[in-house]
């Protein structure tokens, strides 16, 4: 049994990689299902087949090091779990090369979004909602699993670590990338920068526009995105944690 760890910069996270309070699976389903992960990235397509084309260019034009460091090419024939599909870019490439794939995630917003790509893009595969802490198959059920930086949301990372080595082969490979903590882009951008713009989104529609306003749009882009729906979350979360 091989397994691959890879951690580069880290990504604005839930409050398990970014504040060191304790959170809840809940918590993490409701912050993450209000979009697949990366949906914000994309601004403007005409259609799901534009989008789903413009995203996966995006994403191997800036995580340039994915089709180099997992082993796609090496999924042929073998079943393949995916934690943590989002909108299943990653997922499309396994099938393309011929795996058997089955892709889980913790949110149906990923799971659609996922389902919906496979399907434009002509390939099949297996899509459920699911808790990488607890997961749904029998032990030794896949020869590869894979999983591109999902685990460090978990609240429990370790029982996510147990459950890969259960349902992984006694010769397989896990391929698992985590964010790094500890640099310049975790201290700067997400801990200083991100959490300026994000508290400055919430004061102001709090103390100034209300709860049913909107900000000013110099606060947009927290995450990349134009649109208000992640800045939405974090405002649920303002009110709720403070």
């Amino acid at each position: 049994m091989t397994m691959a760890v890879v951690t580069p910069e880290p990504y604005p996270s839930q409050k398990p990689a970014d504040s060191g309070e304790p959170s809840t699976l809940e918590a993490v389903r409701a912050f993450w299902d209000v979009e697949a992960c990366g949906t914000h990235f994309i601004t403007e397509a005409r259609d799901k087949g534009e989008f789903f084309e413009r995203y996966r260019r995006f994403r191997y034009e800036t995580e340039w090091h994915i089709p180099r460091l997992v082993p796609f090419a090496a999924a042929r024939g073998r079943k393949v779990l995916e934690i943590g599909c989002g909108n299943g870019a990653d997922g499309v490439l396994f099938a393309q090369n011929g795996a058997d794939y089955t892709g889980i995630d913790l949110t149906p917003a990923a799971v659609t979004a996922a389902r919906e790509h496979f399907s434009l893009m002509g390939v099949s595969g297996d899509f459920r909602i699911g808790n990488a802490e607890a997961l749904a198959f029998p032990d030794a059920s896949f020869s590869m699993v894979y999983s591109y930086g999902v685990l460090h949301h978990s609240p429990d990372a370790q029982k996510a670590v147990n459950e890969i080595w259960r349902v992984l082969e006694s010769s397989g490979l896990a391929t698992v990338m985590l964010y790094n903590r500890h640099s310049f882009n975790y201290y700067v951008r997400i801990m200083l920068l991100i959490r300026l713009r994000a508290l400055a989104y919430c004061m102001c529609r709090r103390l100034w526009k209300g709860d049913e306003g909107s900000p000013e749009d110099s606060f947009l882009g927290v995450r990349g995105n134009a649109g208000r729906t992640v800045l939405a979350a974090h405002y649920a979360n303002f009110l709720r944690d403070g």
